[in-house]
């Protein structure tokens, strides 16, 4: 029924299909993947400039309704007012779909945070807990001793599912060099934490460099990933083997994100035309707006927006970027499979008769 709602959503005219919104940049881990942790390290002063609680509100009264809000970071739960924030996005944004993710950094709080957040009744919330391989992998990834309290906070997440008919929670997978050829070792771990169930709603997703994680490589990206393809490509493979709920209309769209994200591995480049800036966007933590977490092309400061004039420049940008496939993340993939019903449709076909 949950699902049915928010497919008659679907049908309704929004402002976005989808925003992104990174509520903070603070990190308490110091990952191998990003440098976000870095950047408070560097210019402890830049903090300040966070948007505060009366901001968020300016902000999403000036875009209005959205169908689906992505909270990143940063570790959003460093953020005490974290539910005000996301409480704010519900009222304004009337959003049907909240997804955010976190390292898993304090159990009790987290499981707290999370149940508040599920009382607010967005119809679909999916809160994930990033885990990036087993013990070893995952600690080596994430740059701290981690990986005993993830599951804990996994654990006490999933009873929390069990009690909420809008809140599903699993993991986060990023396949990267760093992790490459260790999901199945990491789903082996999970069966003996008992936690089996949670595995066919994990989410996964393909390392990245870009704006948002501030990640540049002294060396191109083609040879960092190059060197662990095969196992990164076997990672994909383990779980649309291990993880499969393809039956599920969520189940579907993750299956058709891992086919494409094989193409996009093999081939460098997006397999469908990405639709941000027309269908979506991404916020930083002082309220400058980017077509995607990937591009460091700042359209505008959100003060200086109305909800007219955001369309506006939305439009001016969409020749720039409709050509764009310069990545495949979860953020920008989804809403341009769901926004393209041809190559949506296809991909139902192709999944059906491999």
């Amino acid at each position: 029924m949950v699902i049915l709602n928010v497919l008659k959503g679907l049908l309704q005219r929004w402002n976005l299909f989808k925003l992104t919104f990174a509520v903070t940049y603070k990190c308490n881990y110091k990952c191998l993947t990003c440098n976000i942790w870095k950047k408070y390290q560097d210019q402890p002063e830049i903090l300040n400039r966070e948007l505060k609680l009366d901001e968020i509100e300016t902000l999403f009264h000036k875009i209005g309704k959205v169908f689906w809000i992505s909270i990143t970071g940063g570790e959003p739960f460093l953020r005490d007012d974290l539910v005000n924030v996301i409480e704010i996005i519900k009222e304004n944004s009337k959003c049907q779909i909240l997804n955010l993710t976190t390292n898993g950094f304090n159990p009790k709080l987290i499981t707290k945070t999370v149940q508040e957040i599920a009382e607010l009744d967005i119809p679909l919330t999916f809160v994930n807990v990033s885990i990036d391989g087993p013990p070893n992998i995952h600690n080596k990834v994430k740059g701290v001793d981690s990986y005993h309290k993830a599951i804990e906070t996994l654990r006490y997440l999933r009873e929390l599912d069990y009690q909420f008919q809008n809140l599903h929670c699993s993991f986060e997978y990023t396949i990267s060099p760093f992790n490459a050829g260790n999901f199945r070792n990491l789903i082996s771990c999970l069966y003996e934490e008992g936690l089996a169930s949670v595995v066919s709603k994990c989410t996964l997703t393909l390392y990245h460099i870009g704006h948002l994680y501030d990640n540049y490589p002294d060396n191109p990206e083609s040879e960092i990933v190059l060197r662990n393809k095969e196992k990164m490509l076997r990672d994909i493979s383990d779980c649309q083997q291990l993880c499969s709920n393809g039956s599920s209309l969520l189940g579907l769209l993750r299956n058709i994100y891992l086919k494409n994200a094989r193409n996009f591995l093999v081939h460098n480049r997006s397999p469908i035309s990405c639709v941000a800036s027309k269908h979506s966007l991404f916020i930083d933590p002082y309220g400058d707006i980017y077509p995607c977490i990937i591009l460091n092309d700042k359209l505008i400061d959100y003060r200086k927006i109305s909800t007219k004039s955001l369309k506006e420049i939305s439009r001016q940008w969409q020749l720039k970027y409709k050509s764009c496939r310069k990545c495949w993340t979860p953020c920008e993939a989804y809403p341009s499979i769901v926004k393209n019903p041809k190559v949506l449709l296809q991909s139902i076909i192709s999944l059906s008769f491999s």
